[in-house]
């Protein structure tokens, strides 16, 4: 008889697998402290703050972690309602037709890696800690850029960035970012 993992079970190994790699990666370039900057945006905000966490302090030495497009959660927040975290009206038939079902393991996922970060661990960056949002993100605004600070060790590290665009605008960022 075949075992099966629960989620966060499947991913606590993705999750120790994937930071063993990027170890792993680092020292076959025998480049042991290496700096790194984590970059997660929308729902892999909170994966690169895990990832961040994660990382062997004498391998790899995180710079800076850089989230976008996305309003953090906040431990009074609810995260087991999908509709937290929808970028679209949750009444409409588009979203109980196409993108939730779509969306369900994205969803499900951010959901355990909010419990994972917030609740649970209370995982923090113990680095400089830059957020980013577009000025016409409808999912992420301005106003709500600065509930980022309380995922820092040192909220003196934290800063946040309006750019030009919507949820996707750091693809049209990059160099003004990397410039920064």
């Amino acid at each position: 008889e075949e075992e099966h993992l629960t989620n966060k079970e499947e991913d606590e190994i993705f999750l120790r697998n994937v930071t063993k790699e990027i170890e792993n990666y680092v020292v076959s370039k025998n480049n042991n402290n290496a700096k790194v900057i984590l970059v997660g945006l929308s729902m892999g905000a909170l994966f690169a703050i895990e990832i961040a966490s994660r990382l062997d302090k004498n391998v790899i030495v995180v710079d800076a972690v850089l989230v976008a497009g996305r309003t953090p959660v906040q431990e009074e927040d609810q995260p087991s309602s999908a509709s937290k975290y929808a970028m679209i009206d949750s009444d409409s038939k588009a979203w109980t037709t196409h993108f939730l079902p779509l969306l369900k393991t994205d969803l499900s996922t951010d959901c355990r890696m909010y419990e994972r970060v917030m609740i649970r661990e209370k995982r923090r960056v113990e680095t400089l800690f830059l957020a980013f949002c577009g000025d016409e993100d409808d999912a992420f605004v301005w106003k709500d850029l600065p509930q980022w600070r309380s995922y820092c060790t040192n909220p003196k590290l934290f800063y946040g960035f309006m750019l030009q665009g919507k949820h996707s605008f750091l693809m049209n960022q990059a160099d003004e970012i990397r410039d920064m």
